[in-house]
């Protein structure tokens, strides 16, 4: 994202202290907007609350959501729950009932290692402040009690809700407001004052408490969703983020073969995408030069990117901002105009196929080699409001967003599509390669 909006350079560690005070806001309006009962289960949970919106984002890897998929550097053709982060968390919450990844639960990487980082480095310190350790891990992560009979228990998941949840949580808000501040565009602003004092709990019919938002909440929730999603389509999802993602991708993939040692594959991985450099630092040897470890960030992976410019091309390429190929198309809307009679428009699937034969086409076709053609996914899945995520209440009456606003739930398709980039050299052929793909025959 900075590659493509140099001003946002905002932090973890900002974002974090950003979704601490929300945290806290929204707590105190809960808590002002509810029952005197509702009232004593909240403050039974405040600290574990407030420091899980800290600790939320603790375990996130350097250049954050581009490479958290390497804490999972045993990357074989195994089910996600068997995949190292999520063994890891299983065996950090080896006592917790109904906290096991699979099924319907599948927490993000870093997500899961923000729990395992919580556990193993900060526990001691948050016992002091009677903080449920299990119970703000769930929230990192999103993991809800099943089964809620009870008052107690629904209070907590709406709670976990609130910090990692489905529709509308602290995570988001904060994040939306400050990317779009951060990157300069010109995105959908959010009233997140009206927005959090409209927070409230009801008591529903069997006693359990529910998460609503009063009607004067209505005319904020719909451009939460509207700002989300141009994030990701317009700047999360632009073509030129998800080349220079891909690039670092592989440079950092072609480090870690420089500095891992033929008898320890799994060195580099181990050394930066693992726990051990949170808790003591660590030592990465690259000829006569060791480098210390601890508590990886981006700087840490840029100063080992950096010892191998001249050897690396994607290192090369990525340090120096020059990039070497360009999009056939460089927009989602661009891409469905070219394709529009395409079948692929129509199939998902032959989207998802288009990886297997189309560098190897456009490579014999135009004489380059296969590594010269890259392709990113460029699927954007739009965020809606599903029946019964958001509730309001208007005149003591609980109801969904989704009737309120007359809308259908889950409204808005999924949006199929790829971006290629090909060497500098072609672009004078580019038309031709577009008809080329168009045209060419599965």
């Amino acid at each position: 994202m900075r590659v493509l909006y140099p001003a946002a350079h905002h932090d973890r560690f900002i974002h974090s202290l950003g979704t601490y005070h929300l945290g806290r806001r929204l707590f105190e309006c809960l808590k002002k907007n509810s029952a005197k009962a509702t009232q004593a289960l909240l403050e039974n949970y405040r600290n574990t609350f407030l420091l899980a919106c800290l600790l939320h984002d603790c375990g996130h890897a350097p250049f954050s959501h581009t490479c958290e998929h390497f804490y999972n550097y045993n990357r074989g053709p195994v089910p996600d729950e068997e995949k190292p982060v999520y063994q890891k968390l299983k065996a950090a919450y080896s006592g917790s009932n109904d906290f096991e990844v699979g099924g319907s639960w599948m927490p993000k990487a870093h997500e899961a290692f923000s729990a395992i980082i919580m556990k193993q480095c900060f526990s001691a310190a948050l016992e002091k402040y009677s903080c449920d350790v299990e119970l703000a891990a769930r929230m990192i992560t999103g993991c809800t009690y099943p089964n809620v009979t009870d008052s107690d228990t629904s209070v907590k998941n709406c709670l976990i809700g609130l910090l990692n949840g489905a529709a509308i949580d602290v995570d988001k808000l904060d994040y939306i407001v400050r990317d779009t501040w951060a990157s300069g565009v010109q995105n959908t602003m959010i009233d997140v004052d009206r927005l959090l004092a409209a927070a409230r709990f009801h008591d529903d019919a069997s006693g359990k408490q529910t998460l609503c938002y009063a009607k004067s909440a209505l005319s904020v929730l719909q451009t939460v969703l509207n700002a989300r999603n141009y994030l990701y389509e317009w700047i999360y999802g632009h073509h030129t983020v998800l080349y220079y993602s891909n690039l670092l991708n592989r440079a950092v993939c072609a480090l870690a073969k420089k500095v891992s040692p033929p008898e320890n594959p799994e060195l580099f991985w181990k050394t930066i995408f693992s726990e051990k450099p949170f808790i003591v630092p660590q030592q990465i040897e690259i000829g006569s030069l060791k480098i210390s470890i601890y508590l990886p960030n981006d700087g840490d992976l840029l100063c080992l990117l950096k010892q191998f410019r001249n050897e690396i091309g994607e290192v090369r390429e990525y340090l120096d901002r020059k990039s070497t190929r360009f999009a056939l198309w460089k927009t989602h809307a661009e891409f469905r105009t070219i394709f529009k009679a395409h079948p692929m428009l129509r199939d998902p699937l032959v989207v998802k196929s288009i990886s297997d034969w189309l560098p190897g086409f456009l490579a014999e076709k135009y004489n380059v080699s296969r590594e010269d053609i890259v392709l990113t996914d460029g699927t954007f899945n739009p965020s809606s409001f599903e029946k019964s995520e958001v509730l309001i209440l208007i005149n003591d009456t609980v109801t969904t967003l989704t009737d309120v606003l007359d809308a259908p739930s889950g409204g808005v398709s999924k949006k199929d599509s790829f971006y290629v980039f090909v060497p500098m050299r072609l672009f004078d052929k580019k038309n031709e390669m577009i008809q080329s793909i168009h045209t060419r025959k599965r």
